[in-house]
């Protein structure tokens, strides 16, 4: 995840750099966004890995329960995540509109 937050930063400090630069940067905006989310994503299920890990070693009720609410949070969290990333992009918006004709 660390890594991936490091890449995701480096690559927007250069795409608004780009952008500041009068070049239309959306396509790799978007790129970048869906490189963290996968990131995300892959870090979330490392994390309910560690916990199934921890409650089985912990064998109480208690830490069952508690992994069961975790882990219906996190794989929540990751589903809506990965739906979102798997969406495309509308079209971009024209800056100005075209013009009105007086009658």
């Amino acid at each position: 995840m660390l890594l991936g937050a490091v890449k995701f930063l480096v690559m927007y400090v250069g795409i608004e750099a780009r952008r500041l630069g009068g070049r239309e940067c959306t396509e790799q905006i978007q790129t970048a966004r869906r490189a963290l989310g996968g990131y995300i994503l892959v870090a979330l299920e490392f994390m309910i890995v560690s916990d199934v890990i921890a409650s089985v070693l912990s064998r109480s009720l208690d830490s069952l329960a508690s992994l069961g609410a975790i882990v219906v949070l996190r794989t929540a969290m990751g589903f809506f995540l990965e739906r979102e990333l798997d969406e495309k992009p509308a079209p971009p918006q024209p800056s100005h509109a075209p013009p009105r004709r007086s009658t």
